[in-house]
Parts: C-alpha cells; sequence; structure tokens
C-alpha cells in the first residue's frame, strides 16, 4: 500500500473564509494563478510539499491540518 496525502480544499476553504482572502488575493500570495487555486479549491488534490508548506504559512498552521492522508492498494 501507498500513502498519499492529499490537500483537503474544505479546510482550504474554509481557512481562506475565515481570514476573508479572496482568491485573486491568495493565489498571489502562494504564487500560483487564479485556476490553480480554484482547482484546488474544488476537490481534494494531490499536491506538492512546497504548495502545501507555503499555504501553511500564510494561515499558520500546521501542514498536517491542511492534509487528507489516502492508503493505496499498490500493484
Amino acid at each position: 500500500m501507498a500513502a498519499l496525502a492529499l490537500l483537503n480544499h474544505e479546510i482550504l476553504r474554509r481557512e481562506m473564509k475565515a481570514r476573508k482572502l479572496t482568491e485573486e488575493a491568495l493565489a498571489e500570495q502562494l504564487g500560483i494563478t487564479d485556476r490553480h487555486l480554484r482547482n484546488l479549491l474544488t476537490k481534494d488534490t494531490n499536491s506538492s510539499c512546497s504548495l502545501v508548506y507555503r499555504i501553511s504559512k500564510v494561515f499558520g498552521i500546521p501542514m498536517e491540518v491542511l492534509v487528507e492522508p489516502k492508503t493505496t492498494e499498490r500493484s
């Protein structure tokens, strides 16, 4: 089995709303496009560690809060 860490879109959206950040403002702070952020806000997404780290720094929360571990069968 392999473990994946998916960025939890519901937590991302909740933290963004709590800080009254617009999509444009957050995307700029993270160094990503608005479109990329909209994709992250739509569904749980396999994201790079560096992006999850930047999100955790912007929100001031541990990276572990942002990810949802999943276990998959490896062939």
